[in-house]
């Protein structure tokens, strides 16, 4: 473009292309995914590569065949900006330069991850929630590239620093705004960081002549940013102190950028009341890295141990179950995984959702006269299903994170005191689903499946090839029991369309929570081979959802939408 047409500002491409960035990522769950399986998706993403592959080769042959012979990328002739454009940073390209090139978009993408990370675990956990950070994040690319109109220092650095301190305020407070304030508030943040940390980048765009070094570094500044949280932040951190590192990094790149760029008055620290400025904004960040000191020593009070890897921070916690009642909670962000009382003779009591009167404890203990039983549980927690293990059952549980597992056997007792009573207690780490289609039929007489209570629903494990594995491995007079606790998605909807096609009775359990210490609201849907089972045997009542609810929705391999079965 730029050799084709040097007299025009190749920057807005960039705004363009990250408008496109923005279009595809609003219509892939809203178009593509409601109308299109995985297959068809992948032939049309290839076809649409070829033809992608096509027009790049295309271009490049007509910019050959049209550049002219020498480009003087300092004559004013061929490299001046349309009006409106943010000026172009005119100075030799240093190592200053080369740094904040790397080091803006590396801070907007860290940033843009960990809140992301905290609004969808410590706020809400809403599925499809992470597009909102996605979309203003791209937002500020658009506006930054597009015009200068759009960044105003007076504007956004402010707006950060006030939203920032706004935001470690909520970490402190036990009386945090609702969840919307919360979001919104959070949002505004990253809008704000990611304005200035894109201005300032868009400030500092060199002539086209190295526009090749100038593209690489920011991408290779948006890769080290997700390569840190991604990768090296679960091995040195046990909590997500990205987001501390990230806001702390923003300040000091703002101050940085002030004190260097020759046309602010804060340059090579000011003069009379540039000065003072510069001093004043100096105070407020030690007053906010002590914020964010006594936040992270806060966030630790109470935790007996964390943990952090790829499926995110794990905390296990002492809390106040009664006035007299202590547990210990497994958590990971607003989720709870399970609990245990500490009390010798309460140890064995089950708690949350997998208490006695809810739908899997009713399940449990009617087959109690049955044993030995084979037990299948998919989604370990804290251990919770062993509370319910005699002597000769077999209970295999099935997670993911090897963290958990580990908590379980470490910081909670259920499975050594199951084994102590002479049952056969069996972690498999891994995917269930993998794991269940590697080996022999099971023959379990109960099934749990409880992993769909957080924002990243395990999609896998709901469709119609994943319930056909699990019949597989039911006894013939087997029960599998789903966990559909959820505020943000009509799970039932699905299992009723798996139902429906196996020909499986369906109940509903719905338990409240009472008075009863550690008795949690749980909703579990019960299926049985035979038809009328549950009803024969008045154990809870036939699956029929509220007129708030979808249709069935059949999820398979091939083809599976969260946005048919959210909650709006």
């Amino acid at each position: 473009f730029s050799r084709v047409h040097p007299g025009r500002s190749p920057y807005r491409l960039y705004a363009i292309s990250n408008l496109g960035s923005l279009a595809a990522l609003l219509s892939y769950p809203l178009l593509l995914e409601p109308n299109l399986g995985v297959m068809h998706q992948g032939v049309a993403w290839s076809g649409l590569f070829v033809l992608f592959a096509l027009a790049c080769g295309l271009s490049g042959l007509l910019s050959i065949r049209s550049a002219p012979a020498q480009i003087d990328d300092e004559a004013p002739s061929t490299t001046s900006e349309p009006r409106g454009l943010f000026p172009r940073f005119d100075a030799p390209t240093t190592r200053l330069q080369y740094a904040f090139w790397i080091a803006l978009p590396a801070c907007a993408s860290v940033l843009l991850l960990a809140i992301t990370a905290y609004i969808c675990q410590n706020i809400a956990p809403i599925p499809l929630l992470w597009i909102m950070p996605m979309v203003v994040y791209l937002v500020s690319f658009i506006l930054t590239f597009d015009s200068d109109r759009w960044y105003d220092r007076r504007v956004w650095m402010p707006l950060a620093a006030i939203s920032s301190f706004a935001a470690v305020y909520t970490w402190h407070t036990d009386r945090s705004p609702e969840i919307p304030w919360l979001v919104g508030l959070h949002l505004v943040l990253l809008l704000a960081v990611c304005m200035v940390c894109h201005g300032e980048l868009a400030r500092r765009r060199p002539p086209t002549d190295r526009l090749t070094t100038y593209y690489l570094c920011i991408a290779g500044g948006g890769t080290l940013g997700g390569l840190f949280t991604g990768l090296i932040a679960p091995l040195i951190f046990v909590d997500h102190n990205e987001l501390h590192l990230g806001l702390l990094a923003a300040w000091l790149l703002a101050i940085s950028v002030l004190i260097t760029d020759r046309t602010s008055p804060f340059y090579d620290g000011g003069k009379g009341r540039a000065f003072v400025g510069l001093t004043a904004m100096a105070l407020m960040l030690a007053a906010f890295v002590v914020g964010l000191v006594v936040q992270i020593r806060d966030r630790r009070y109470g935790a007996v141990e964390m943990a952090r890897s790829f499926y995110g921070a794990l905390m296990v916690s002492e809390r106040l179950v009664a006035e007299s009642e202590i547990c210990f909670e497994l958590t990971n962000g607003h989720i709870a995984h399970g609990g245990q009382f500490l009390e010798p003779t309460n140890r064995r009591v089950p708690m949350w959702y997998y208490h006695a009167q809810s739908g899997v404890g009713e399940v449990l203990l009617k087959l109690k006269a049955t044993s030995p039983r084979r037990i299948g549980v998919v989604g370990l927690g804290a251990g919770t299903m062993a509370a319910y293990a005699e002597k000769g059952d077999v209970f295999r549980f099935y997670d993911v994170n090897p963290q958990v597992v580990d908590f379980a056997e470490g910081q909670f007792t259920y499975l050594k005191d199951a084994r102590e009573r002479g049952a056969e207690i069996t972690t498999i780490e891994g995917d269930a689903r993998r794991s269940l289609e590697q080996s022999e039929p099971q023959v379990f007489d109960v099934l749990v499946l409880d992993a769909f209570n957080g924002d990243a629903i395990p999609v896998h494990l709901l469709t119609l090839e994943a319930f056909d594995e699990y019949l597989r491995h039911m006894a013939p007079d087997g029960i599998l029991a789903v966990h559909v606790t959820n505020s943000y998605l009509y799970l039932d909807a699905v299992i009723q369309a798996a139902a429906d096609r196996f020909k499986l009775d369906a109940a509903f359990f719905k338990t409240l929570a009472d008075v009863t210490p550690g008795a949690g609201a749980a909703t579990w849907i019960l299926l049985h081979r035979t038809p009328g089972y549950f009803a024969g045997h008045s154990f809870g009542e036939p699956l029929q959802r509220d007129g708030k609810s979808v249709p069935p929705v059949t999820w398979t391999d091939d083809y599976s939408n969260l946005v048919e079965i959210l909650k709006w």
